[in-house]
C-alpha cells in the first residue's frame, strides 16, 4: 500500500498572502497538486490513501469538503499549527496521522497501525503545479513492484536495495519522494526544518527519470527564474 502525505503547510516566502491559495492557471496552486492525487486515488483505490497536512485552516476546510464530495474512503485531511516553524513537524504530523487514524472514518483506531511492514511513505508539496500524473504513476508504479516482492533472482535483489525512490530530470532530484515503512523512526526524528531528504540521502534510492524539469520546479523557483529574467 502506498501512504501520501500531501504537504500543503509550507510558509511562503515570496507572497505578502498563502502562496498556496494563490491562483495560478485558475486554480489555487495547492489545487493542481491536489486534483492529480484525487485521480490516482481514483485508479488505485483502497491501495492508496492520502492523508493532506496543512497549518491554513482556509486549506483545511476545502480540502474536507472536497473529501467529503467525492466520497472515497482512504482520505483525510489534518491540522498542524506546528507546521510554521518547519518541514518536520508537517512530515510528523502526517505520520501520525496515517499511523493513528482510519482514513474512512477519521477515528483513531487504538493499538493498530494503517501502515504495513511493506508500506511506503510518499511524501509531496503542494507547490509544484506542472508536476504530472505520469511522472506520479511511474514512481508509485516502481515502489509497487518491490512492495509485491514477487520478483527472484536479480531483481529481487535490485528491489531489496530500495529502500527509498525519488522523481528525477538529469542529474536533478525531486520531489515527491518514497520511504520504505522500517524508515518511519529517522523520519519521525526530523527537526525543524529538515525534510525527508536528509533521510533519503543515507539509503540506495531508486530514481524515476523525467523529461520535463518544470515538473519539479515549485513556484518559489518559478519565481526567482521571472525575477532574475526582470533584472537583464
Amino acid at each position: 500500500m502506498i501512504h501520501v502525505i500531501y504537504m500543503a503547510a509550507g510558509n511562503s516566502r515570496r507572497f505578502g498572502s498563502n502562496k498556496l491559495l494563490y491562483l495560478y492557471e485558475g486554480k489555487p496552486l495547492y489545487r493542481h497538486g491536489l486534483e492529480l492525487l484525487l485521480k490516482l486515488k481514483q485508479e488505485m483505490g483502497e491501495k492508496l490513501t492520502v492523508t493532506v497536512v496543512t497549518q491554513y485552516a482556509e486549506i483545511l476546510e476545502e480540502v474536507q469538503d472536497i473529501f467529503e464530495r467525492c466520497g472515497m474512503a482512504g482520505m483525510q485531511a489534518v491540522f498542524c499549527e506546528e507546521s510554521r516553524l518547519g518541514t518536520s513537524y508537517t512530515v510528523r504530523a502526517g505520520i501520525e496521522a496515517v499511523i493513528s487514524q482510519d482514513p474512512a472514518s477519521g477515528q483513531p483506531k487504538e493499538g493498530q497501525s494503517m501502515i504495513g511492514e511493506k508500506d511506503y511513505l510518499m511524501f509531496m508539496v503542494a507547490d509544484q503545479p506542472h508536476l504530472t500524473l505520469d511522472s506520479v504513476r511511474k514512481l508509485v508504479e516502481a515502489a509497487v513492484s518491490c512492495e509485491q516482492s514477487a520478483f527472484s533472482g536479480p531483481l529481487a535483489e535490485e528491489c531489496s536495495r530500495w529502500e527509498t525512490l525519488s522523481l528525477r530530470c538529469g542529474s536533478t532530484p525531486g520531489n515527491p519522494c518514497m520511504f520504505r515503512a522500517d524508515l518511519i523512526p529517522e523520519l519521525m526524528s526530523l527537526t525543524g526544518d529538515q525534510g525527508g531528504r536528509k533521510v533519503l540521502k543515507r539509503y540506495a534510492c531508486k530514481y524515476v527519470d523525467i523529461l520535463d524539469e518544470r515538473e519539479l520546479e515549485d513556484v518559489d523557483e518559478m519565481l526567482q527564474v521571472t525575477e532574475n529574467l526582470g533584472e537583464k
